[in-house]
């Protein structure tokens, strides 16, 4: 998700610089690039493993959202949608139309994402999996974790899932924000498929 809002930030921005450009002629808007987006992309990749911590107690493992992370996620999608507001300020094209509707959707964002952020994956003695209230798996059902290609996003993405018995994998749900979305590259999911298959006492497997 983040790869995507870097690149459609960059996309609209670019959109942005050169209506500027039009209007003010030789006046040069520089705010960013295709490839800072990437780049910044590719760093919100390599630092998942902050976005939630894990503990252990009487009642099974726990994965929960790290307060750090989510005052970044919470902060920078606030900041975007400030600055998408800011841009249509600006502008009296169509553009205007576009960046609030951005910044809309980065609203929803932060909404959504300060609604999960005390949404707990639980790992129960047993192996019994739950996101919140909601079983994924029942106890001793899960046979491995899997890491898969992603279902969505682009080509050579991945998820983690669990395995079950005959092959059928169980996808946490798309409304746990900290915990699912895609992965750039498999040794930037494989440490969250490790502790959560040490937590199930399985091992960890790979899609072909």
């Amino acid at each position: 998700m983040g790869f995507a809002f870097g690149l459609l930030l960059a996309a609209m921005i670019g959109c942005y610089e050169k209506e500027a450009r039009r209007k003010n002629g030789c006046s040069q808007v520089r705010i960013a690039s295709p490839k800072d987006a990437a780049r910044a992309s590719s760093r919100h990749m390599e630092g998942r493993a902050i976005q939630y911590t894990t503990t252990q107690n009487g009642q099974g493992w726990e994965f929960r959202p790290s307060g750090a992370f989510v005052g970044a996620l919470v902060g920078s999608w606030t900041a975007g949608a400030g600055l998408f507001v800011y841009l249509a300020c600006r502008t009296e094209s169509f553009f205007r139309v576009i960046f609030l509707a951005v910044a809309g959707l980065l609203v929803g964002g932060v909404v959504w994402a300060w609604r999960t952020r005390h949404t707990v994956l639980t790992v129960r003695p047993g192996g019994r999996v739950c996101y919140g209230l909601r079983e994924l798996c029942s106890a001793g059902a899960v046979r491995a974790v899997r890491i898969a290609d992603a279902r969505s996003g682009e080509s050579g993405d991945c998820e983690v899932c669990l395995e079950l018995d005959g092959g059928k994998l169980v996808y946490l749900p798309s409304t746990s924000l900290y915990f699912t979305g895609c992965f750039k590259m498999r040794a930037h999911a494989r440490p969250f498929a490790e502790e959560l298959a040490t937590a199930l006492g399985v091992g960890v497997t790979e899609s072909a």
